[in-house]
């Protein structure tokens, strides 16, 4: 993750461990660190000798080793409130972060995520455009960089994004439980008749899925 003048960026990962952080993202926060002075970099000492070896290759890549913070696994209540104070969460490919992706969304903490072609590589996109910030879709890892380092420099960004999180928390599609099991049972119901009818497979869409809940009476 990158409170107060710093920005804070965080990863915390379940099965996405400090250890499947893939080179080139690496690479990436370094760059973003380098060239945003007051950033630090929040990671899951999990396992610790994973933190200890990202250490060392941030102190590589001309990164203080000060610019570091590690937090070690804790109950779930805790972790997401701790979660909640960093300023941005960051995605990796190409495991995108599930749970954690849901658990950073939820408690109002900005998720820039890289999606890429397997589903297990676009789950991060999934909670941030249904959550109404479609602007931290990255579209290359050059352009999750930059996004990293103008919102490091924007404090104001960081705040309007919290508080549009904070509007949809309620009424957005990644959070709405009813209208994810009427999309996925009219889904089902879709593959099911195009399979009776000798068609093959395809990309199906929907619309449950797009329609919102009815409004409160």
């Amino acid at each position: 993750c990158f409170a107060s003048s710093a920005c804070i960026a965080c990863i915390f990962s379940s099965r996405r461990t400090a250890s499947s952080d893939a080179p080139p993202f690496w690479h990436a926060w370094a760059n973003a660190l380098r060239r945003a002075p007051k950033a630090l970099l929040w990671l899951l000492e999990f396992p610790r000798r994973a933190a200890a070896n990202l250490a060392a290759q941030a102190a590589a890549h001309g990164v203080h080793v000060s610019r570091l913070r590690t937090a070690r696994t804790a109950e779930r209540g805790f972790h997401l409130a701790r979660g909640a104070l960093a300023d941005l969460a960051l995605d990796t490919a190409p495991y995108n972060g599930h749970t954690t992706a849901g658990d950073a969304t939820w408690m109002g903490t900005p998720l820039l995520t890289l999606p890429q072609d397997g589903m297990h590589t676009r789950v991060g996109a999934s909670y941030v455009a249904n959550a109404g910030c479609p602007q931290l879709v990255a579209a290359s890892l050059r352009q999750y960089e930059l996004v990293a380092v103008q919102l490091a420099r924007r404090r104001a960004t960081f705040d309007a994004l919290r508080a549009r999180l904070a509007r949809h928390r309620w009424t957005s599609a990644a959070f709405d439980t009813a209208r994810w099991v009427r999309a996925f049972d009219e889904g089902v119901h879709m593959i099911v008749d195009n399979h009776r009818r000798g068609l093959p497979p395809k990309h199906l869409l929907s619309f449950a899925r797009t329609r919102a809940r009815p409004a409160a009476a």
